[in-house]
């Protein structure tokens, strides 16, 4: 056998270990649930965000709708 050849045969080989290995470590992550909670707890604060922002930005529009009808009663 040539160098050649066998080459594809050692790249096939790694390549499948390497599909294996990779499959084993997904099933693993799938199983396991310690990193959740710290998930769940970050989408929480996200949604508290975006609701704080809506919150905060039509707030603002309203103060300062308020503020120009002050001063224009006062001018």
């Amino acid at each position: 056998m040539n160098a050649i050849s066998a080459r594809p045969v050692v790249c096939a080989k790694s390549s499948l270990e390497g599909a294996s290995r990779m499959q084993n470590i997904l099933k693993r992550l799938w199983r396991q649930e310690e990193g959740q909670d710290l998930t769940e707890y970050a989408l929480l604060l996200v949604l508290i965000a975006l609701a704080a922002i809506t919150a905060m930005s039509s707030l603002g529009t309203t103060i300062s709708n308020i503020f120009t009808n002050a001063s224009t009663s006062l001018s």
